[in-house]
């Protein structure tokens, strides 16, 4: 009897601690769950803070100039420095130059218009923000331009204010510095609707 019962206790025991450790797994799984789920939570958060200051400064914008140099502000702001140029249609729906930027100054408008053309192209293909590395695509642009190419990446972000109309386009570079990240794309396709809005606005 005496061997049954501690035969009992030791299967008791083992079952004990079994559960014990389930347990803790399960409230390390969920605890680690909870850590995602504030970060991703905190992150929605405080891009929906970035949006709001942004629309404040796009409602007392009054030309296309205060409204690229709110986008431009929040970009750099956002994900660090950057080089840009900004196009809007002119009266024959072709897209031109509306502003340039860049630190400690903004590009030729040759490179820019060179840079932009084949761009202009592949948006009005598949207008969404898209992520290019022109060193890798070098054969879309032009010679003249092809040197400076290496190591530079692009974000499209074309202008749409309503289904299948692009008013204007805006792309962001940079030269061999922190490439750009999907936040960066996130960032770009949620600031783009209110940023068409406004550009429309001034037309």
């Amino acid at each position: 009897i005496a061997k049954s019962r501690t035969q009992k206790l030791r299967r008791l025991a083992r079952e004990i601690n079994i559960e014990r450790k389930t347990i803790q797994s399960q409230l390390d799984s969920t605890c680690a769950d909870l850590t995602v789920a504030y970060r991703t939570l905190s992150s929605q958060m405080a891009s929906q803070q970035v949006l709001i200051g942004y629309q404040r400064e796009l409602i007392v914008a009054k030309s296309d100039d205060d409204v690229f140099r709110s986008l431009f502000r929040v970009i750099v702001y956002r994900t660090g420095s950057v080089f840009g140029v900004a196009m809007v249609c002119d009266s024959e729906a072709e897209l031109q130059i509306a502003g340039r930027f860049g630190v400690p100054h903004p590009d030729e408008v040759a490179f820019c218009q060179e840079l932009c053309d084949p761009l202009i192209d592949m948006t009005l293909a598949e207008p969404k923000c898209t992520l290019i590395d022109t060193g890798e695509n070098s054969e879309m642009f032009d010679e003249s331009i092809r040197k400076f190419l290496p190591g530079l990446s692009a974000l499209v972000m074309p202008l749409i204010p309503s289904p299948g109309e692009l008013i204007g386009l805006v792309v962001l570079y940079r030269k061999g510095e922190q490439p750009f990240t999907d936040a960066d794309i996130e960032l770009a396709e949620m600031i783009a609707p209110p940023t068409a809005m406004a550009v429309r606005r001034n037309d």
